[in-house]
């Protein structure tokens, strides 16, 4: 279980460097099965927001790729050539695997990152196409993650309350949005 005080006074311990503390955590959060919307959370509240969404979409890059290589090199190269079930298992649904389904895991806060990135390093789709599709769906979660913190931090509850109308619109909008354009990829 993620202990949120210890996370944070990890963060706040590394003084100077808690930048760089933060952004590892978020890195082997995104890389591990555990997922990082806390994580964000907690750095809205230590940091600036505009900060913490850039620092996350370093972290979630850096962590989102390791996580494709690691699906690329020993999920393809030898899982896949090893157990035949998988390779099956691959082959069957490795086609939806795109940049859509990419996009729509991204943007719910649990622990997908890392067989999502397995995932697509083990099926055919372009590493551009997985890394974009991810980060750009992960920054729209982090955003209101980042405000959720900092609202939280500055004791605003009608700040919170308009954040998360603002997340579930957003949602309910790229929902309707892709619905009404399926052939569209994101």
């Amino acid at each position: 279980m993620v202990n949120p005080e210890s996370i944070q006074r990890f963060i706040q311990g590394a003084g100077a460097w808690s930048w760089l503390a933060y952004l590892c955590i978020v890195t082997f959060m995104v890389m591990g099965p555990l997922p990082s919307s806390i994580v964000v959370v907690i750095g809205g509240y230590l940091f600036h927001p505009i900060l913490v969404i850039a620092l996350t979409a370093l972290g979630e890059a850096l962590g989102a790729t390791g996580n494709f290589i690691i699906g690329r090199k020993i999920g393809r190269n030898i899982l896949m050539e090893y157990v035949p079930k998988i390779k099956k298992l691959v082959r069957k649904y490795g086609y939806y695997i795109n940049k859509k389904t990419i996009f729509f895991l991204s943007i719910f806060p649990v622990g997908t990152s890392n067989i999502t990135g397995y995932l697509s390093g083990m099926s055919g789709i372009l590493f551009k196409d997985y890394i974009t599709s991810w980060i750009f769906g992960v920054t729209c979660l982090n955003i209101v993650l980042a405000f959720l913190g900092h609202s939280a931090k500055i004791e605003n509850y009608t700040l919170t309350v308009v954040i998360i109308i603002i997340g579930i619109g957003i949602i309910m909008l790229l929902r309707k949005y892709l619905k009404k354009n399926q052939g569209v990829q994101i």
